[in-house]
């Protein structure tokens, strides 16, 4: 099920990316922005092949290329950089595609959009070499009406 649990966030936006590499080390992590994109927080948890599990704060998580969508204006990062430094993970996280805008509620005022998609991931971890795949949740912001 795909659903967001908040209330102190509401109106602000995400950044939100699920990892699966090859070796069996999965990630999740995030930043969390307000409406001008400042991040206001950053998470990451992995959890490793051998069944252990490292969560943190300390991440950088940017963009380093984007997408414009025609419709919207808005731009959403298609490739990323994951860096964190205790596990000395340094990734690319790439989108499979760049036009995975979903628009909801299209001229209405509860006019919604982000952008969700595949990826392919690569870089080290450990100074090891890793690869695998992984999916892109970005949400400039959450509209609340009321």
């Amino acid at each position: 099920m795909d659903h967001q649990w908040m209330e102190d966030i509401a109106e602000k936006g995400w950044q939100w990316f699920s990892v699966q590499l090859d070796g069996g080390t999965d990630i999740i992590c995030w930043n969390i922005v307000d409406l001008d994109g400042t991040v206001v927080s950053r998470d990451l948890t992995m959890m490793l092949d051998d069944g252990s599990v490292h969560h943190t704060t300390d991440i950088e998580l940017e963009a380093t290329d984007s997408w414009i969508s025609p419709d919207t204006g808005q731009a959403y990062g298609t490739t990323w950089t994951l860096q964190e430094p205790k596990r000395d993970v340094d990734l690319k996280i790439e989108a499979h595609f760049p036009q995975q805008e979903i628009i909801l509620f299209k001229g209405t005022p509860y006019t919604w959009h982000f952008w969700e998609g595949g990826t392919a991931v690569s870089g080290e971890i450990n100074r090891r070499a890793v690869s695998g795949v992984g999916y892109a949740e970005l949400v400039p912001r959450i509209f609340i009406p009321g």
